[in-house]
C-alpha cells in the first residue's frame, strides 16, 4: 500500500474502527483477491464489531497496492459504509495525502466562470465518476485476463478523486451488468452535480464493449443513456466517456511525419450536446496496455490531467494526450497508437474552478 494510503487509514482511524460494518466489506475485498481465507478468518474469530473493524485496518496496509482501492470499493458498495468512503474522499479532495495527485492550484489562475464559453463547475464535489474495470473474463468468453487494468483503475480513481469527484467503481461486470450499472448511474440524481465521468475499461471491437462473460454491449446505446431525453439532470451538463479498449484488430506501425493515415471507419454515436467520448485509439485499431504500468492511453490521460488540470481546458488537455500517446509509447514490435477524441461539448470545460462561485 502507498505510504499516502497508510496515512488516510491512521488519519482516520478512530472513525473507521467505530463505523465500519465488517461483514459489509469482508467478502468484497477476499472476492478481489485482497484477503486471503486465512485473513477472514482472523477478522471472524474476534467476537465484537470493533475488533473485529481494528483488525480489518491493521491487516490492509500489508495487502499490496490495491488494497486502499478496493477496500473504498467496498465501503461505496456498503449503504452502512457509504459515509467511510465519502470521509476517505473528502481527505484525498482536500489533498490531505503526502503527495497531491493534481498539481496544487494556484489561486491566481482559477477559471472565471462567469464568461458564457465556460461550463460551470461550481459545485464541490463535481459530481460521480464511474469506473467499470473489466479484467478477469470467464473462460467460455474466449477472452484473455487483461493484466494492468487494476492500475488503470487505481490511477482514475485517484485522479477523479482528486479533481473533486466521488467516484464508484466496479470490477468484472458482465454485459448485462454493465447496461443495467450504465442505466441505474445515467437515472441517479445528477441535479447538484456539475458533470459527470464514465470510464470503462474492458476488451472491446469497433463501437462495441466486452462484458466479462463476452457479451457485447454497443458504446451508441450507452451514449444514449445519457441523452437529454434518458437523463434530463444532465441536460447542458458535460457528460465525459474515457474508453480503454480495442476498436479492431489493425495495428498502427507508424508512418513519417509527412504521412498520414485516415480510417475511413466512424462511429455511430447519437447527435447530442455536451458529450465527450475520449477513445484510447482509432477505429479498427488495437489498444496497448503494459502489463505492470497499465495502458499506453491511461497512463498518459492522468500524467497530463494531474499537470494541467488546474489550467487547462479538457479538450486542450487531450490534444497534449493524443501527442504524448502518438509520440512518447512503442510497443517492442515498433507498434503505435494514437487516440481518438470525440468532441460534442458546446463550450469549455474547466476541472480547475473557485467552489461556490456562479
Amino acid at each position: 500500500m502507498e505510504q499516502k494510503h497508510r496515512n488516510l487509514l491512521r488519519k482516520n482511524r478512530v472513525a473507521l474502527a467505530r463505523d465500519l460494518e465488517p461483514r459489509e466489506v469482508l467478502n468484497y475485498i477476499f472476492q478481489e483477491g485482497v484477503f486471503s481465507e486465512r485473513d477472514i478468518e482472523t477478522v471472524n474469530s474476534l467476537t465484537t464489531r470493533q475488533t473485529q473493524a481494528e483488525r480489518i485496518l491493521d491487516i490492509l496496509p500489508r495487502r499490496g497496492p490495491r488494497a486502499f482501492p478496493v477496500f473504498c470499493d467496498a465501503l461505496y458498495q456498503s449503504e452502512a459504509n457509504t459515509h467511510l468512503a465519502l470521509i476517505l474522499q473528502a481527505n484525498i479532495s482536500a489533498g490531505t495525502q503526502d503527495q497531491p495527485t493534481v498539481k496544487p492550484v494556484d489561486p491566481n489562475a482559477t477559471i472565471n466562470q462567469s464568461d458564457d464559453d465556460i461550463y460551470k463547475m461550481n459545485r464541490d464535489p463535481h459530481g460521480w465518476c464511474l469506473i467499470i474495470n473489466n479484467v478477469r473474463f470467464d473462460a467460455d468468453s474466449g477472452l484473455k485476463s487483461r493484466a494492468g487494468s487494476d492500475i488503470d483503475a487505481s490511477n482514475l480513481q485517484s485522479l477523479f478523486m482528486s479533481l473533486r469527484y466521488r467516484v464508484k467503481r466496479l470490477n468484472d461486470l458482465t454485459m448485462r451488468q454493465m447496461k443495467n450499472t450504465l442505466f441505474d448511474f445515467a437515472k441517479n440524481n445528477h441535479k447538484n452535480s456539475d458533470s459527470v465521468v464514465v470510464c470503462i475499461l474492458s476488451h472491446g471491437l469497433e463501437g462495441r464493449i466486452y462484458g466479462v462473460d463476452g457479451g457485447l454491449l454497443n458504446i451508441s446505446d450507452v451514449i444514449s443513456m445519457f441523452n437529454g431525453y434518458q437523463a434530463k439532470d444532465l441536460i447542458g451538463k458535460p457528460k465525459l466517456f474515457f474508453l480503454q479498449a480495442c476498436r479492431g484488430g489493425d495495428f498502427d506501425h507508424g508512418a513519417r511525419m509527412e504521412q498520414i493515415d485516415s480510417p475511413t471507419d466512424k462511429s455511430s454515436l447519437p447527435s447530442e450536446a455536451d458529450f465527450l467520448i475520449a477513445y484510447a485509439t482509432v477505429p479498427g485499431y488495437v489498444s496497448w496496455r503494459h502489463q505492470e504500468k497499465g495502458s499506453w492511453f491511461i497512463q498518459a490521460l492522468v500524467e497530463v490531467f494531474k499537470t494541467d488540470a488546474t489550467t487547462e481546458d479538457v479538450l486542450s488537455m487531450l490534444i497534449k494526450v493524443n501527442r504524448k500517446v502518438a509520440l512518447e509509447f512503442e510497443s517492442f514490435n515498433r507498434k503505435k497508437q494514437m487516440p481518438s477524441p470525440v468532441v460534442m461539448l458546446t463550450k469549455k470545460l474547466f476541472f480547475n474552478v473557485n467552489p461556490g462561485n456562479s
